[in-house]
C-alpha cells in the first residue's frame, strides 16, 4: 500500500530550500541537521514514529510514493544535487530491505 507525498521542485532554488521543504512536509524535529546524512535518518525513520524524527509516519508494509513534481527542470539546474537526492534515496532503501522490510521509498519524477 502507497501513502502518497507530492514535493513541488519548482519551489527549491537551493539546498537550503530543500532542507526547508522536506522538513515542513515530514515534519522533521527542529534539530535536523538540515544535510544529507539528516535527511536519509529522518526518512528512514517513517515507519518508527516512536524516534520522534518525523510526523509523517508509515506502517511496516507501507511504500511512501514520493511525487517529484518539477524534478526533470530542477535535475537540469542542480545536476549534482538531484543524483545525491537519487543516490540517498537508494540508501534509504537499502536500510530497508537489509532489515527484512520493503523499500521505504518509490519515486515518480516529472
Amino acid at each position: 500500500m502507497f501513502k502518497t507525498i507530492d514535493v513541488d521542485f519548482a519551489k527549491i532554488a537551493s539546498r537550503e530550500d530543500f532542507h526547508d521543504l522536506f522538513s515542513q512536509v515530514f515534519g522533521f524535529p527542529d534539530f535536523y541537521g538540515r544535510n544529507m546524512h539528516a535527511w536519509i535518518d529522518c526518512m528512514r525513520s517513517l515507519r518508527s514514529p516512536k524516534d520522534g524524527l518525523s510526523k509523517f509516519a508509515l506502517g511496516e508494509e507501507e511504500v511512501l510514493l514520493l511525487r517529484m513534481h518539477g524534478f526533470s527542470k530542477f535535475s537540469q539546474l542542480e545536476n549534482d544535487f538531484a543524483l545525491n537526492i537519487l543516490y540517498c534515496i537508494g540508501v534509504v532503501n537499502n536500510f530497508s530491505v537489509d532489515s527484512g522490510t520493503p523499500p521505504l521509498i518509490s519515486y515518480s519524477v516529472d
